[in-house]
This record gives C-alpha cells, sequence and structure tokens, in this order.
C-alpha cells in the first residue's frame, strides 16, 4: 500500500468530540449529587485516582475492576453502579462540524486521516459506533482509528506516537513531518513535536474546528 503524503491526526474528547471535564459535570449528567468535594479535592484522591485511569486506559484494567477500583478511591461516597454511570455520560456530542471536516479531508486523495486518543473499552465501544447508537460519525469516518487500551500505552509516552506511524506508513520509511496533530492536552502536543509531528492545542472550550481549519489552511490543505 502506498504511503499517504499527508496524515491529520485528531485526539478524540476535547477535539472532535466533546466530553466532561469534571467529577463534578459528570455528576449533573448522569443527574447524580455531588458528593464527598473535600475528598475529591484532596491530593491524595487525584493521586489515586490518576493511577487508576492510567491503568484503565492502557489496557492494564478490565471495566468492571476499573468501576471497583474508582468507587473503592471515592471512599464509598459513590457506589460501583453509581461510577459506571457516571462513566458513561462522560463522553457528550460531536463538536459541530466535526463530520464535516473530516468528510472533506477524507475527499482529498494525498491525505488520510487518524485519531490517536487516550481512551478505554467502554468509551470506544460508544465512540466508533459498536453500541449501535451511532453518536459519533465523524469517529467512524476516520480511517485508522488507534487508542490507547488497544496499543497498550498512552500519550504522552513516546511508545505511543512510535506505534501509530507504523500503523500510519505501513511498511514504508517514517514521516514524522508529514503528521499533522491535533490535541487539547499540552504534554501530548508537546511530545508529538518532540517526535517530529507537525502538532497543535486545541482550545477545547472554543470553536475546535474552526480552530482546526484555520491551521489546515496554513499548511495549505484546507482553504
Amino acid at each position: 500500500m502506498q504511503a499517504p503524503e499527508r496524515v491529520v491526526c485528531f485526539d478524540l474528547g476535547g477535539v472532535l468530540v466533546r466530553i466532561c471535564r469534571s467529577w463534578d459535570e459528570a455528576c449533573t449528567q448522569a443527574q447524580l449529587p455531588y458528593r464527598s468535594p473535600e475528598l475529591l479535592g484532596s491530593e491524595a484522591y487525584r493521586t489515586r485516582r490518576r493511577d487508576v485511569v492510567e491503568r484503565y486506559q492502557r489496557g492494564a484494567l478490565l471495566c468492571e475492576a476499573y468501576y471497583a477500583e474508582l468507587a473503592d478511591a471515592v471512599g464509598g461516597a459513590y457506589s460501583t453502579e453509581e461510577v459506571e454511570l457516571i462513566h458513561a455520560v462522560w463522553t457528550l456530542q460531536e463538536y459541530p462540524g466535526a463530520l464535516e471536516l473530516v468528510q472533506a479531508l477524507n475527499r482529498m486523495p494525498s491525505v488520510t486521516t487518524a485519531c490517536l486518543s487516550n481512551t478505554n473499552a467502554a468509551h470506544w465501544r460508544r465512540l466508533i459506533g459498536e453500541d449501535g447508537r451511532g453518536d459519533y460519525p465523524c469517529v467512524r469516518e476516520l480511517r485508522h482509528q488507534l487508542a490507547s487500551h488497544l496499543l497498550g500505552c498512552a500519550k504522552p509516552d513516546l511508545e505511543i506516537y512510535e506505534r501509530a506511524e507504523r500503523q500510519f506508513f505501513g511498511g514504508a520509511a517514517p514521516a514524522p513531518a508529514q503528521i499533522i496533530f491535533f490535541d487539547d492536552l499540552a504534554e501530548n502536543v508537546a511530545a508529538a513535536r518532540a517526535r517530529g509531528w507537525t502538532a497543535f492545542q486545541i482550545d477545547h472550550s472554543g470553536d475546535t474546528v474552526g480552530q482546526m481549519r484555520e491551521h489546515l489552511a496554513e499548511q495549505a490543505l484546507l482553504t
């Protein structure tokens, strides 16, 4: 297979798909009260939760184990069933224009589209439409769909960018500078740039698609 001239690679949450940005916001979405704010705001809890989430995103925890460990981390303030409900509502809707952007890029013969997302089995099933709901057509349209829990590593680790390159270019020599990458987290953008990718940080609170279109125009890909 001929290697693409350019790869346009998206993070999902905060770039193509709107997500909850806090436990409090997700509780509102799940119609649950926000309990134990002092515990949830503590550094001890954040450290423990970060460890659980990182293992989950790398595929080291099954969903049921994740819900149980996170319920334990919050000291019983939320049951395992409530944690699962909060987790289920974390992904919201596509950003306006996301599908149209991906489709426009897919019509370009020299471009291939992709995502590289830190995610997990439950969210991934919904994002790629395996749940039958079809809430995120922009994700289904992407030519390469890469997720941390399937690759066994996560951004900003160097390994995940190397594995993505092998997917993008197959047996051809990697061409990192030909990859245009969008992410909402500074550390993920910095790691991509260190690898040689052309990477841009996106403000998740604004018009994400408009921002990406501007960057793509600067790269002479879209007008």
